[in-house]
């Protein structure tokens, strides 16, 4: 059945498992060169995923995760006048600068807000950051204010169940205090006190992980955790050799992998391929998808997903004259296998059965080849370039097939 349904230089990969959790950014060796990758919150030990290339760029302080756009955002920190936003895809790693819907040229702290339903970048000018924007999916401005000249926010995070928006800034205090919870920073804003003012220039980025209720901070070559509001951070331990400036709460990539059989096709197509839709479902939920171009009748498939999503899942397979084939898989590992999967042919009207409707439609498509501009190569069921009575059999030897 008939579904109807970026750049970066990448310098070095490695091949580790997945799972949602503490990500950092650090310096890597080579001049503008950061690594990206995932840090153990129990250790603090740092394994780079990536390394990039940020040309003039000579810090990375603040990173945060998108679940609107499913990418990582941070700021790439060029000189006090000039610090702008970058997108990472945690799938392939590419890098995107988008455009802001401001003139000004000074980016600084950046933080997805659940309970703002978007991204709150705060930026400004002379290494100040006192204005504040909501961008949407597409970074268009929901929201935006300007606050006070003598504002500044390096960091900005979010903390607690109910995502309250926080700023941080170790060098600039605001109303005498570091960090301040910040109240409907849209609207009548007002600014609460929040813990003791212990914060030191290591701390540049600070991560609130939901799954723990943890708030981690950057703290040089060390990872630490705010484990009251009257003490420091708490050491948790070395990076293993990184200095970790910037931190998220994100997912990985994990793929998903299998081999697609066509059954009653001949083993090699006619110039005509076959799309076969691949959908990774939870629930009424589409997880990802993907299009397999297939010009024989047996071959391997892979593609990337992300790991927030886990448990229980079907991946559903769905295209041309097949029906529709649904296998169970979990989502738990950093490889989702599907196994062989053969789809049962005979359905070129795509109604999701086999039924009298179709063998009519191969009849009346009875002599046509391909490619041509003639109509439904869909009917040439076995592929072989011609509808013929080959093609008839099939159909009659499926019927009474239905979806999955």
């Amino acid at each position: 059945m008939r579904n109807t349904t970026a750049a970066a230089l990448v310098l070095g990969l490695a091949n580790l498992a997945s799972a949602m959790g503490l990500h950092g950014m650090a310096p890597a060796f080579g001049q503008g060169n950061y690594s990206f990758g995932k840090i153990d919150e129990n250790t603090a030990a740092f394994s780079p995923l990536v390394t990039i290339n940020l040309f003039g760029v000579v810090a990375v302080n603040q990173m945060t995760y998108s679940p609107v756009i499913k990418k990582y955002v941070f700021t790439a920190y060029v000189d006090s006048n000039n610090a702008y936003l970058v997108t990472l895809d945690p799938h392939d790693y590419t890098l995107e600068v988008p455009a802001m819907p401001f003139t000004q040229t000074f980016a600084e702290g950046v933080e997805y807000s659940p309970a703002l339903g978007g991204l709150v970048l705060a930026f400004g000018s002379n290494n100040f950051s006192n204005h504040i924007v909501l961008l949407d999916g597409s970074f268009q401005s929901m929201a935006m204010k300007y606050i006070d000249p003598g504002m500044d926010m390096d960091c900005l995070f979010v903390s607690g169940p109910e995502s309250s928006l926080n700023r941080l800034d170790v060098n600039n205090n605001w109303m005498g205090h570091q960090r301040l919870i910040v109240n409907n920073p849209f609207g009548s804003t007002t600014y609460v006190w929040t813990g003791a003012d212990y914060w030191n220039a290591t701390h540049t980025d600070v991560a609130y992980l939901p799954t723990n209720g943890m708030i981690y901070a950057t703290q040089g070559s060390s990872l630490a955790v705010v484990n009251s509001l009257v003490t420091p951070p708490a050491t948790i331990g070395s990076y293993g050799g990184y200095n970790v400036t910037a931190l998220a709460n994100g997912p990985d990539s994990r793929t998903v992998q299998g081999t697609i059989i066509l059954n009653d096709t001949l083993a090699s197509f006619s110039p005509i391929s076959r799309m076969i839709t691949v959908e990774v479902v939870q629930g009424s939920t589409v997880v990802a998808s993907s299009n397999v171009f297939m010009n024989s009748n047996t071959q391997f498939f892979q593609f990337p997903i992300l790991d927030d999503a886990n448990g229980p899942a079907n991946v559903v397979f769905n295209g041309s004259s097949f029906l529709k084939t649904s296998v169970p898989v979990n989502l738990s590992s950093s490889f989702v296998l599907t196994g062989p999967v053969n789809l049962q042919n005979g359905d070129p009207d795509f109604s999701g059965e086999v039924d009298a409707a179709d063998i009519d439609l191969v009849i009346a498509r009875f002599g046509n080849t391909y490619p041509s501009a003639l109509p439904d190569p869909d009917s040439d069921v076995d592929c072989s370039g011609e509808v013929d009575a080959a093609d008839i059999d099939i159909v009659i030897a499926n019927f009474g097939g239905e979806d999955d």
